[in-house]
C-alpha cells in the first residue's frame, strides 16, 4: 500500500510540474486591450498601459493572430491616426512600430491633440504585411479626456506662428518624491506632418496654486536626449494635490519661443501643464 501510494504521490507531483511548466504566460495580462482589428483570416489586437485612448500620449503595444490564434512573428506594420473634424483633416504625432522587449509584440506612441466629440472623431490606418502579403484596415477610436481632466498636452504657436505639441509623458504615476518628468516636443510641419524638436530647453516651474502659489526645491529642467528622443529632467513633488507645471521654451540660440517666467504678480506661465495626484 506505502509504495502504490508513493507511486501515486509521484505521478501527481510529476502532472503539477507538467502543468506549470506548460502555462505560458501572456505578456499582455497587465495591459488593457483597446481594439481588436478582424482582416483576412487574422486578428489584430491593440493593447495599451492606460484603460482606453486618451488625450495626450499613449503608449501602444501590436499583435497580430492568426486564426488558430498563434501569434505571428514579425509582421511589418505601419500607421496612420487621423482627426476628422468638421471642416478639415489632420494627423498628430507618431512613432514608427518597431520590436518591443516582448517576444512577438510590437510597439509605439501617439499623442493624440485632440479628444473625439459628437461630430468629430479619430480612426486609425494601417497597413500590414505578414509572409509577403499586404492587408489594409481601418479602425475608429474614442480618445477621451483624462480620468483627472488635467493638461497632459498643449498645442502652441512662437511668434512666427510656428506650431508645436508638447506632451506630457512622465510621470504617470506621479509620488511625494523627486520624480523623474519625461515630455515629447513635436514641430508641426503640415496637416499630416510632425517632426521630433531636438535640443532646445524646457525651463521648469511647478507650483500648488491653492497653497499659496508655492514652488518646490530640487526641480532639474529638462534637456534633450538624443537616445529616447525626448526631454528630460526632475520634479520635485512636496505633497499630493493639483500642481501646475509652468514652462518656458527656448531655442538653441536661447531665444525664448514660448512662456513667461512665474512672478510676484504673474502667478502662471502661458506654457504650462497639469498633475494631480
Amino acid at each position: 500500500m506505502k509504495i502504490k501510494l508513493y507511486i501515486s504521490l509521484l505521478a501527481l507531483g510529476m502532472f503539477f510540474s507538467c502543468t506549470k511548466e506548460d502555462i505560458v504566460q501572456d505578456p499582455m495580462q497587465d495591459y488593457s486591450l483597446l481594439e481588436t482589428i478582424n482582416f483576412e483570416g487574422y486578428s489584430l489586437e491593440l493593447f495599451g498601459t492606460k484603460q482606453e485612448w486618451e488625450l495626450g500620449y499613449n503608449q501602444v503595444y501590436f499583435r497580430v493572430k492568426d486564426e488558430n490564434g498563434a501569434t505571428v512573428a514579425n509582421p511589418n506594420i505601419s500607421w496612420t491616426p487621423l482627426m476628422h473634424m468638421v471642416s478639415k483633416t489632420h494627423s498628430c504625432p507618431v512613432s514608427t512600430i518597431d520590436s518591443s522587449e516582448f517576444e512577438g509584440i510590437q510597439e509605439a506612441f501617439v499623442i493624440f491633440q485632440m479628444s473625439s466629440n459628437e461630430s468629430e472623431y479619430w480612426d486609425i490606418s494601417l497597413n500590414i504585411t505578414i509572409n509577403g502579403s499586404s492587408y489594409a484596415v481601418a479602425q475608429e477610436v474614442t480618445v477621451n479626456m483624462p480620468a483627472d481632466n488635467r493638461k497632459n498636452v498643449t498645442v502652441f504657436m512662437d511668434e512666427s506662428e510656428t506650431k508645436y505639441v508638447l506632451a506630457l509623458v512622465e510621470p504617470s504615476e506621479p509620488k511625494i518624491a523627486v520624480n523623474d518628468i519625461v515630455m515629447k516636443l513635436y514641430k508641426m510641419e503640415s496637416m499630416m506632418s510632425f517632426s521630433v524638436v531636438p535640443d532646445d530647453k524646457i525651463l521648469l516651474d511647478p507650483r500648488m496654486p491653492s497653497m499659496d502659489n508655492h514652488s518646490s526645491p530640487n526641480n532639474q529642467d529638462l534637456y534633450y536626449n538624443e537616445l529616447t528622443k525626448s526631454y528630460e529632467g526632475k520634479l520635485s513633488l512636496t505633497m499630493s494635490g493639483y500642481w501646475k507645471l509652468n514652462l518656458q521654451l527656448f531655442d538653441t540660440n536661447d531665444n525664448l519661443l514660448k512662456g513667461n517666467p512665474v512672478t510676484d504678480t504673474v502667478d502662471s506661465s502661458n506654457l504650462y501643464l497639469e498633475i494631480e495626484f
